[in-house]
């Protein structure tokens, strides 16, 4: 069963490393245009701050944080694997851990991170898929944290 959870982190990391690629390839070949649906726009962003543009320009900073942050995710994700009960807590860390590496990767190898994905609403933030899965990951830890446990 851990093995689950292992693959379902390099399967994240995958995913948001691919979508990257392939969105930045795809809007590069277009020169780059805004693409707007009904819903959600399609745009390159990068992202040199964290979320909402936070610590913009600092990316030692944030580089050392994410490190930081994704070893206390490690240690309790390793830590939940020793329990045969924790499936959503496992889960849930898997998500957060996922996407964190996700953006850890962009922010080494590119000194920021690839967004590309914003809603048609006022003032809506631009993300990427890794966002999304530490989003998600976030809520499920939460709500397994107040209603399970």
């Amino acid at each position: 069963m851990d093995a689950l959870f292992f693959t379902l982190v390099a399967a994240i990391i995958l995913i948001d490393q691919f979508s990257k690629q392939r969105v930045f390839s795809y809007l590069e070949r277009r020169g780059f245009p805004v693409i707007e649906k009904k819903i959600i726009t399609l745009r390159i962003a990068k992202n040199g701050g964290a979320a909402l543009g936070l610590f913009e320009n600092r990316r030692k900073l944030l580089v050392s944080l994410t490190i930081i942050l994704m070893a206390v995710v490690v240690y309790y994700f390793v830590y939940s694997l020793k329990s045969e009960e924790m499936f959503l807590i496992k889960l849930s860390l898997s998500f957060i851990l996922g996407g964190g590496i996700g953006n850890l990767i962009d922010r080494v190898k590119y000194k920021y991170v690839i967004d590309f994905f914003s809603f048609n609403f006022n003032r809506s933030p631009i993300f990427n898929l890794a966002d999304i899965f530490i989003f998600i990951g976030v809520i499920i830890l939460q709500i397994t944290l107040i209603f399970f446990i």
